[in-house]
């Protein structure tokens, strides 16, 4: 049974203490180059992008990633 006295004598529980801030994401793996601004950059950027998902064994996205590498340059 327990008493007022040994009710104070207990330790406290051990709550978890939230951060203030939200933890960062941890940094993902990536690439950076910088191209010309050349009619050239399209194929040097779709050739990075097919060796890097060859890199990283992500052979199978190539065609989608491929096709966007050279819209992302045609629209630049």
């Amino acid at each position: 049974m327990l008493s007022p006295l040994n009710l104070f004598a207990m330790p406290p529980s051990a709550c978890p203490v939230v951060p203030d801030q939200p933890a960062a994401p941890p940094a993902a793996p990536g690439l950076s180059m910088t191209l010309p601004a050349s009619a050239r950059s399209a194929g040097i950027a779709r050739q990075a992008v097919r060796a890097a998902l060859h890199a990283y064994a992500l052979d199978p996205l190539e065609p989608t990633a491929v096709q966007a590498a050279s819209e992302l340059m045609g629209s630049a």
